[in-house]
């Protein structure tokens, strides 16, 4: 920190606003896929504001929105000089996973300097990462130190507390039973830990504070009733992550019964949200807990029921049906169909090199809503009486068949691509590409694509005559459908000869030629 800024105008804003500038700088992006979940955040950008001068360090330091000051494991003297740092009034950052150890310092050397001594000041703590893994290296120590951590939540207050990690991975559960609610929690994760006697979740999840949950492998609320008390104090909710949790654990005979009526939540700031459960789980939470239709969404069911499926259908109809929800499908990028396993809304052009389907990561902006059943429910009916009730289906621009490569699925049958009548733009592979077929030889009933302009073939592999055949199959494409007169051709990887052929159908200035660069440079 140089004290030659202190001059600075930057150094001379009131505290209040400094206070004010500090609170909008958002933590770094949570990842909301569990495996993706690996350490806890930097912090870097609020470090970045600290060390702009004493003025902003200040600012920080007195913020509800500074993170603590990171506890150093090096040594008993380091650990000591950060619990006693400012005047030991500071707030602290206690982390505790593989990275405990360091790689410099061999484990028995370590013993003096665990985090316990910070237990005492669990009421400074902000900020607490706690992960013990089977796989971890000197996972004993570890796993005792998290253990350690847990219990003293169980029984003492940690009123500062704003982000808690908790991740127990172990064949014997540790069950925990937090007693204190956590005021000013905002950043939630808890991944593989079980509450006493198997019971829903209890007073931790009574904030209203919350900005990010990440749930794995937990038992979360005991009925309907429960889900939406609890969801309707989460108006600040920006992302959630539901993944392998039981949702509702009250018997399946009783779990829709509630004094609630439907979409009596809605959760206005939420941005993403990804739910990884049992059909039933999920029919109940879509059924009450509603949120803008921009927002990302991944849904993934398991153990699909014909009870189940009304259920969700109606739920996902409820979602979009409504001129936001509707202007989703007018202005995606690409309907996704992976038949019958699901389908993907894209809001823009995929920028990654390959097409990782089903999947919302940091790397994946462009997936805007996806839907997918477990290979092993794949079910046509499941999957049709979803396409039968999206609302806006016609507006579809671009539809996108070329995930029937993928999981054993194949292209959908003519009655369910019929419903897209606004297509404009087609993207078949080889699997789909029998589409051209039923465009070609179709003789009555209503027509598949009657506005198609353009077609995209992806990675098919054209050999010798192969290349003649679906020339002339696409010419008599383009008789049947005059309007379509552009072809792009996408890792197909043809020589000259073979492209002039294609050139020949649609005219040379209408066929295009893709290829992934760094596949080429690779």
């Amino acid at each position: 920190m140089d004290s030659a800024t202190s001059g600075q105008p930057s150094a001379l804003l009131p505290p209040e606003l400094l206070q004010h500038i500090f609170s909008l700088i958002t933590y770094e992006r949570p990842i909301v896929r569990y495996r993706a979940m690996r350490s806890s955040r930097s912090f870097e950008p609020q470090l970045s504001f600290a060390h702009v001068c004493r003025a902003w360090r200040s600012a920080a330091l007195g913020s509800q929105h500074w993170p603590g000051v990171r506890l150093s494991l090096r040594s008993a003297e380091s650990l000591k000089e950060g619990i006693d740092h400012d005047n030991g009034q500071a707030l602290l950052h206690v982390h505790i996973d593989t990275k405990h150890y360091h790689t410099d310092i061999p484990p028995y050397r370590c013993q003096g300097c665990r985090p316990l001594p910070a237990l005492e000041q669990l009421s400074r703590v902000r900020t607490l990462f706690l992960k013990a893994h089977n796989k971890d290296y000197s996972g004993t120590d570890i796993r005792e130190n998290v253990e350690t951590y847990a219990r003293a939540l169980e029984d003492r207050p940690a009123h500062e507390l704003q982000d808690l990690t908790f991740e127990w991975q172990f064949d014997q559960r540790l069950e925990v039973e937090f007693k204190h609610p956590f005021p000013r929690l905002r950043y939630l994760a808890l991944l593989g830990c079980a509450t006493k006697g198997g019971r829903p979740l209890p007073s931790i999840l009574r904030t209203k504070n919350l900005v990010h949950i990440n749930f794995w492998d937990v038992s979360l609320f005991e009925n309907i009733d429960a889900l939406v008390d609890t969801f309707s104090g989460w108006q600040h909710l920006e992302y959630a992550s539901l993944t392998k949790c039981k949702i509702i654990s009250s018997p399946d005979d009783s779990r829709m019964i509630t004094k609630y009526a439907r979409c009596t939540v809605y959760l206005h700031s939420l941005k993403e949200l990804n739910l990884s459960a049992s059909a039933n789980d999920i029919g109940s939470f879509l059924t009450y807990i509603a949120f803008p239709p921009t927002s990302r969404a991944e849904i993934y069911t398991i153990a699909s029921t014909p009870d189940s499926t009304p259920i969700i259908v109606d739920a996902i109809h409820d979602h979009f049906d409504s001129n936001e929800g509707r202007s989703v499908f007018a202005n995606a990028h690409s309907f996704v169909i992976s038949y019958p396993d699901g389908f993907e809304i894209l809001s823009s052009v995929l920028k990654v090199s390959v097409y990782t389907p089903f999947q919302i990561t940091d790397a994946r902006p462009e997936a805007r809503f996806l839907f997918h059943q477990s290979e092993s429910d794949s079910q046509v009916s499941f999957f049709e009486a979803h396409i039968a009730r999206l609302p806006a289906i016609e507006t579809v621009n671009r539809l996108d068949l070329s995930m029937s490569d993928f999981f054993g699925s194949h292209r959908p049958p003519a009655r369910v691509l019929r419903r897209f009548v606004g297509v404009t733009r087609l993207v078949l592979s080889e699997t789909s590409q029998s589409v051209l077929d039923d465009i070609a030889k179709e003789t009555d009933g209503t027509p598949l694509f009657p506005q198609l302009e353009w077609l995209e073939l992806l990675e098919i592999v054209f050999q010798g005559q192969e290349v003649a055949d679906i020339c002339e199959l696409l010419k008599q494409v383009r008789e049947a459908r005059p309007s379509l007169v552009r072809l792009v051709l996408r890792e197909c990887y043809l020589n000259n000869e073979e492209t002039e052929i294609f050139r020949s159908v649609f005219g040379q200035d209408n066929v295009e030629i893709e290829h992934n660069e760094e596949a080429l440079n690779a």
